[in-house]
């Protein structure tokens, strides 16, 4: 089983102000489950969850995931997307499947 440590390859904050990098602040979206199921060797959804919250600093318990999907992406890369919210504050996580490396970081402050 791959280690759940994790190295940030992008790391973006921004601060509202009607837009999010790489979409519509005002848009929402609900808690997602992924159809798709880790292939052997890759990190479980539950490890994707606790790596965006390790680097996060926080716990599940304070926290609201409004998205968690397995993905495939461009080129075969499978990928999970975390998000969750604590109060205004929205945190997005893209996190490889196959070694739990963290491609993709965003903080949102609304």
């Amino acid at each position: 089983m791959p280690s759940v440590g994790f190295t940030v390859l992008k790391f973006e904050v921004c601060k509202a102000n009607g837009s999010a990098p790489g979409g519509d602040a005002a848009s929402t979206s609900t808690k997602k489950e992924t159809a798709l199921q880790p292939e052997d060797g890759e990190i479980t959804l539950e490890q994707a969850k606790a790596i965006a919250l390790e680097k996060a600093g926080l716990t599940e318990a304070e926290v609201r995931f409004t998205e968690t999907k397995l993905e495939v992406e461009k080129g075969g890369v499978r990928e999970y997307d975390i998000e969750f919210r604590v109060g205004r504050t929205e945190y997005s996580a893209e996190i490889r499947a196959s070694d739990g490396v963290i491609l993709s970081w965003e903080v949102d402050y609304d």
